[in-house]
């Protein structure tokens, strides 16, 4: 999502210094530095849903490191944006005391990352889309490769036991 009067957004209040407070007819806001009619620099924009945005805006998104995302409910992220998402390193805080510490790609937990619970423990590894896969699932691990392994050497025994009674 881009933030700016293209997309609809109404200057309500500009101060000549390059600040200003663009609202937006779905009910969000953004306040801070304005280029060009769009969110440039420092601000923060207010959702409609109460989330709350603040950070470096560049050509209307967010984009930097240390932007800082609350929901409603308590959870928050501090991390990296990339073009208007969460991408590169990040942090997310949760409201039942969990937090998420590691990479992220397209808004999602993606890549190396720990999930720390509130009773201490530590779940580490990697995470797909949002989710943490499983060591031993994963393509070419060990558990994968015996079983094509055991399956060519069925074959290779069923192959030979056929030319052998044929």
């Amino acid at each position: 999502m881009v933030f700016g009067k293209k997309e609809g957004g109404k200057i309500v209040d500009q101060d000549g210094s390059g600040k200003a407070t663009i609202e937006f007819p779905s009910g969000s806001k953004y306040v801070g530095e304005l280029k060009n009619g769009m969110a440039e620099g420092l601000g923060t924009m207010y959702f409609e849903d109460d989330r709350q945005l603040t950070g470096t805006f560049v050509k209307g998104k967010p984009h930097g490191k240390e932007i800082v995302l609350t929901f409603p409910d308590g959870r928050k992220f501090i991390g990296d944006y990339t073009h208007g998402r969460r991408h590169g390193y990040g942090r997310m805080f949760f409201s039942n005391g969990k937090k998420y510490e590691g990479e992220w790609k397209n808004d999602l937990p993606h890549g190396e990352g720990s999930m720390i619970h509130p009773d201490g423990t530590i779940e580490q590894g990697t995470w797909v889309r949002g989710r943490r896969i499983d060591p031993s699932a994963r393509e070419g691990s060990g558990r994968t490769l015996n079983r094509t392994l055991a399956l060519v050497v069925i074959l290779v025994i069923a192959g030979i036991l056929i030319y052998i009674f044929w």
